[in-house]
């Protein structure tokens, strides 16, 4: 049912839609529609105008985010006095750089924007959200969960009349954050009628290999996404919820602020989620009905807005291929939010948070010379201390995390740069975790705890960690 002209113009997002349109009232659920467009077309008619502007923004950008990388960690490492010395001729003309850069140069061409504005003027309501469908995460074979920045948008706010050229701005630092290129993905958007949720998330009809479904829960009442913060976790087996997690109920910044009062509680099995029991086998059983009628599994958004359930999005979960097949097939620890596809085999080194990070795994890599491993670590800021640990180390495969502590993770800055690296998220599950770390050594005063060889493994989209026979 998916159109192949729609997904390689417009991308699956907008193909699903159209699919979840058509299903709507066979399967009794609602779409915010109408939706709208501009496809891949629009960023090439973009830099044909405007391209050469926009490489010397996001290069010089990314060049000064690299520089400000560097002597933020000299500081770190005590030669802060050596910068200017170092640098100092660098930062100047990085500066000059982007000071010659006009400050209009992320807006689109006035036409082009003012023709995207007559078109989203048009879709119902005070409300629209601009949801991104980028190349790179939404086009043919590129099936990730979002990357880009989606954007909500009200017809009295001061980007109304230039909701686009916002979108693009926004996402340009989503571009330079991940040290990507203009050239490197194709931007567009969807534009639909806001829709204000209480509770929301997202299911997979079938975690791949097993016939359980999959409900991650946010815990924001999400408008029409679900903002990467996946707080609860349930699994429905046969109609019957089989395991839950309130897993981030537990943590005082979940606190609502009195702008964004969050999703409501209910009480399942003894947890504290954000959806009623009711509502979780209804989303189930929708999502199981999905993917008998397209014949495959699929991972479906969706969101409850004044009881009504509300299909936001489906997508097929990417299937396992022989590069990536389990050697078994019951997983030790089911992982979320994994998102750069592979499969590699080690231990699994628990980080204490120290700050010789790099001289502990230094004295891990003698204890096994040769080895491949995973890294964890509660207290670790994974966006930029692991990108730094896996250029160092090689032999680091993955990076596993459990959301023990309700700390976000930078898991979409890490796929975008494309490191070939394994993501997992242990969602509520950091006893299991623990565990596996069955073994230590001492490094000063800490405790550095290690597992047996394991086999972590993702599809690109999600994946689990399974023993070695």
């Amino acid at each position: 049912m998916f159109d192949e002209d729609l997904i390689e113009n417009f991308g699956h997002k907008y193909a699903g839609l159209v699919v979840l349109e058509q299903l709507a009232d066979e399967l009794d659920f609602k779409t915010p529609k109408p939706i709208w467009s501009p496809g891949f077309s629009l960023w090439k008619q973009i830099l044909e105008r405007k391209g050469d502007e926009l490489r010397e923004y996001v290069n010089a950008n990314i060049a000064r985010k690299e520089l400000s990388d560097i002597t933020q960690q000299m500081r770190i490492d005590g030669r802060g006095d050596k910068i200017d010395e170092m640098y100092g001729e660098e930062v100047r003309s990085i500066k000059k750089r982007l000071k010659r850069i006009d400050e209009d140069v992320t807006t689109l061409p006035k036409d082009l924007d003012a023709l995207c504005a007559r078109q989203i003027a048009e879709l119902p309501g005070d409300e629209i959200t601009l949801r991104s469908s980028m190349s790179c995460e939404d086009h043919k074979d590129n099936i990730f969960a979002g990357q880009f920045s989606s954007v909500w948008v009200y017809r009295d706010d001061f980007c109304w009349d230039t909701p686009v050229s916002y979108f693009i701005h926004e996402n340009l630092h989503v571009l330079i954050d991940a040290k990507m290129g203009v050239d490197d993905v194709e931007m567009n958007f969807i534009a639909q009628p806001g829709v204000t949720f209480e509770t929301g998330g997202v299911v997979f009809s079938k975690l791949p290999g097993t016939d359980i479904t999959l409900i991650e829960v946010s815990d924001k009442g999400p408008r029409m996404v679900t903002m990467g913060d996946a707080a609860d976790v349930i699994d429905i087996q046969n109609n019957e919820i089989v395991y839950v997690s309130g897993r981030k109920s537990k943590y005082s910044w979940r606190t609502p602020r009195k702008d964004f009062p969050g999703s409501p509680k209910f009480n399942i099995n003894g947890e504290d989620v954000c959806i009623d029991q009711d509502q979780a086998k209804e989303v189930a059983r929708i999502s199981n009905a999905l993917e008998s009628k397209l014949g495959f599994p699929v991972n479906v958004e969706f969101g409850y807005s004044e009881g009504t359930l509300y299909l936001l999005q489906v997508r097929p979960t990417p299937s396992f291929n022989d590069k990536i097949e389990p050697i078994t097939t019951d997983p030790l620890i089911k992982s979320y939010f994994t998102l750069s596809p592979g499969r590699a085999i080690g231990r699994i080194i628990e980080l204490p948070g120290h700050w010789n990070t790099t001289a502990i795994l230094r004295q891990f890599e003698e204890r096994f010379p040769g080895e491949d491993y995973f890294v964890t670590g509660r207290t670790l800021d994974f966006t930029e201390q692991f990108s730094r640990i896996s250029e160092a180390h090689p032999h680091v495969k993955g990076i596993l995390r459990t959301g023990a502590d309700g700390s976000r993770v930078g898991h979409d800055s890490i796929n975008l740069r494309q490191s070939g690296i394994l993501f997992l998220a242990f969602h509520g599950r950091p006893n299991e975790l623990d565990s596996l770390l069955n073994n230590g050594f001492n490094f000063e005063d800490h405790q550095v705890k290690f597992s047996y060889p394991v086999i972590g493994y993702s599809d690109g989209y999600r994946g689990g960690i399974y023993s070695v026979e």
